[in-house]
């Protein structure tokens, strides 16, 4: 048996085997001495077993993705939304005019500038709202990813989604329906508490932005099955016009559909807003 002395303390008595795991695995120090009977002094322990094995090295932890500027993209995504939305309307009014311009006629067919104007003010209103809608679309996504990124660098584990992944789920057709609005649900959850994200619930703007961004579709594509059912059916093919309860329907239900379209943009403006306001919170607690 095998006594030890380190730290200023003896051990023992220890069988070798024991004695050469503690070596082996670094538990000893280096000026540990060891006696065992027979021996007149205590003698260095590396006399007995040789020079130890070279440590293995220990593992480094990566270090957590950096945080990413946020607040600025978070001011100007409803800026863009808003400029939208104050151009479908002028889309729509600038339409108007220019119908009303073609329908004018001075003892005539419209003159040639009547017919510019009409037509640059479709065009024109039609490229105000589009390119405030990809303004609108290329803030959010950066935001989206830039906020994805942050939950990894604020902690957060076991996430489902990653930024890429729910970045280009965006433009996947059927896709695009279904995890964009579980992705944000996570993100919704883990920008509470990262650590114990699982156990928290979504905001509920979530749910109104996904069920609001879907029903018009839902709405149109009825309304379209109506029309062609009716338009196929016996009265329709025998006068040519559809009965005016199917008319009526139809405009009953197109009627709410600009102000249900309006309600994803305010649901994704107070998702930004309050995601962001999370995520600089647990920035500032973490150091």
């Amino acid at each position: 048996m095998i006594y030890l002395a380190y730290h200023q303390s003896r051990h023992g008595p220890l069988a070798l085997d024991e004695v050469r795991r503690r070596y082996d695995t670094g538990e000893l120090p280096p000026d540990t001495l060891y006696w065992q009977e027979g021996m007149e002094a205590w003698s260095p322990v590396h006399e007995l077993l040789g020079a130890p094995p070279p440590l293995a090295p220990v593992p480094v932890a990566a270090p957590p993705p950096p945080y990413l500027e946020i607040q600025k993209l978070s001011r100007w995504v409803p800026v863009a939304t808003y400029f939208t939305m104050g151009a479908l309307p002028l889309c729509l009014l600038l339409g108007l005019i220019g119908s009303m311009a073609l329908s004018v006629k001075a003892g005539g067919p419209p003159s040639e500038a009547i017919g510019f104007l009409a037509v640059a003010s479709l065009v024109g209103g039609g490229m105000l709202v589009g390119l405030g809608a990809l303004a609108t679309q290329v803030l959010y996504l950066t935001w989206l990813y830039r906020a994805q990124s942050n939950l990894r660098a604020l902690g957060a584990q076991g996430l489902e989604f990653s930024p890429l992944l729910t970045l280009v789920c965006n433009f996947v057709p059927m896709v695009s329906m279904v995890v964009p609005f579980l992705a944000l649900r996570e993100l919704s959850k883990a920008s509470q508490d990262p650590l114990d994200w699982r156990q928290r619930q979504p905001s509920r703007a979530v749910i109104v932005w996904w069920v609001c961004a879907f029903l018009p579709i839902v709405v149109m594509f009825f309304n379209y099955l109506l029309v062609g059912i009716t338009a196929f059916s016996l009265q329709g093919m025998q006068d040519g016009t559809l009965p005016p309860a199917v008319l009526g329907l139809v405009f009953v239900l197109f009627l709410p559909l600009p102000v249900i379209m309006l309600v994803p943009l305010f649901c994704m403006n107070y998702l930004v807003k309050i995601i962001t306001r999370q995520q600089e919170a647990l920035r500032v607690r973490h150091g």
